[in-house]
C-alpha cells in the first residue's frame, strides 16, 4: 500500500484541488496535512508529529512531500496541535511593527528552516520512507523572502536583505540542488507555464496545480 503523506500552506490545503489533491490518485492512501496560512514551523511539527504516531510501523512504503512556505511566516502555537495561521507576519494580528522590528528575523527563520530538513532527512534514513521538498517560491528572489505577494514592511525589506548574504541563504540554496528537492517552486512554475486571468485568485489555479503534480510524478516515479 503506497501513502502518500503532504504539508505546506494554502499552496498545498485550499478551496479547489490543488498539487496533492492531484498527486494523490498515484497512491493508494493519502493524508493532507496542510494547512492555509501556516508557516515552515506547523509543516515541520506537523510531519515530525505524523512519524512520531507512527514510528512503530513500516513507513518504507510512504511518500513525504513538504512544501516550504515563507520565511516571512510565525507560527503561533497556543496549546499542542492548536496553531495560529495568519499568513506573513505583517498581515498578523497577533504581532505589531514593534514587535517584528524587536524580535523577528528572516535569518532565523532560515535557520531554523536548515536544521528542520536535516532533521527530516535523517528520519528518512532511519525509518526508510521517501522525502521530497519544494517552496511555495524560492526565498532568495529579490526581497520577497518566498512570500509571492511581494509586499512587506520596510523593516522586513531590510531583514530580508541581511539573508540574501548570510550563511543560511546559501546553504537553502545548496539544499534545493539536492536529489530530494523539486524544482522550481511552484509559484515560479506557474508564472512560467500559465498566466493567471485579471481579477482570479492570486493562488496558483487547480490546472496550474495539475500540471505541477505532473512535474513532480516524474521526479519520483
Amino acid at each position: 500500500m503506497k501513502k502518500l503523506i503532504t504539508s505546506g500552506c494554502s499552496y498545498t490545503q485550499y478551496r479547489y484541488k490543488t498539487w496533492a489533491d492531484h498527486l494523490s490518485k498515484y497512491f493508494d492512501e493519502f493524508k493532507n496535512l496542510g494547512e492555509a496560512g501556516s508557516g515552515q514551523k506547523f509543516s515541520y511539527i506537523a510531519i515530525t508529529d505524523y512519524i512520531n504516531l507512527n514510528k512503530n510501523k513500516d513507513l518504507s512504503n510512504h511518500t513525504f512531500i513538504i512544501q516550504w512556505s515563507s520565511l516571512l511566516r510565525h507560527d503561533l502555537i497556543k496549546v499542542r496541535s492548536t496553531y495560529q495561521h495568519l499568513g506573513q507576519i505583517d498581515n498578523n494580528e497577533n504581532f505589531n511593527e514593534e514587535y517584528i522590528n524587536k524580535y523577528f528575523s528572516v535569518e532565523g527563520n532560515a535557520i531554523e528552516l536548515v536544521n528542520y530538513i536535516d532533521h527530516l532527512n535523517l528520519l528518512s534514513d532511519k525509518y526508510k520512507f521517501k522525502l521530497y521538498m519544494f517552496y511555495m517560491f524560492e526565498p532568495w528572489i529579490d526581497y520577497f523572502a518566498g512570500e509571492p505577494t511581494g509586499y512587506s514592511l520596510p523593516i522586513l525589506r531590510k531583514k530580508t536583505i541581511e539573508f540574501l548574504s548570510s550563511q543560511s541563504c546559501k546553504i537553502l540554496k545548496h539544499y534545493a540542488s539536492k536529489e530530494y528537492w523539486i524544482n522550481p517552486s511552484l509559484e515560479r512554475f506557474s508564472l512560467d507555464n500559465e498566466m493567471r486571468k485579471k481579477g482570479d485568485d492570486d493562488h496558483p489555479t487547480t490546472e496550474q496545480h495539475k500540471k505541477y503534480a505532473n512535474m513532480i510524478l516524474k521526479k519520483i516515479l
